[in-house]
């Protein structure tokens, strides 16, 4: 998470990457992220930001996640939003709880081939308004 934060904390300069890693690893502690079936998805409000931002990674080893099938984490996506932004942000942890649900999706996104094709997959192909 750590690493993933400072990368869009170099990308999105209105980031304190060390407030926000100390600010999910506090969420993290009290409740983790690990939905299961291989997927953990970390998510903050940050005031300062005027855009939602997902990041994404595939850790084909896989990491203890502490999710609630105690079995490792394959891909993390980490969601970034403004606070004003709460309906989108809950409505894409929805859309990604929902997804990996379904037993084959996680080998389809872990054999991907590209990013787009992974936001393809996410987004169910309309990933136009996705950079």
């Amino acid at each position: 998470l750590q690493y993933m934060i400072e990368k869009v904390g170099i990308i999105d300069g209105s980031i304190d990457s060390e407030s926000a890693y100390k600010k999910l690893m506090s969420n993290e502690a009290k409740d983790s992220s690990g939905l299961g079936n291989g997927v953990a998805v970390p998510h903050l409000f940050i005031d300062e930001l005027d855009q939602t931002i997902i990041a994404i990674a595939r850790i084909p080893k896989g990491i203890d996640f502490r999710a609630i099938d105690n079995k490792p984490v394959h891909l993390v996506c980490l969601i970034l939003s403004n606070p004003e932004s709460y309906k989108f942000h809950l409505s894409l942890l929805a859309n990604f709880a929902r997804k990996f649900q379904i037993p084959t999706f996680m080998d389809e996104i872990l054999k991907a081939r590209s990013k787009k094709s992974v936001l393809s997959m996410l987004f169910d192909g309309d990933d136009s308004s996705i950079h």
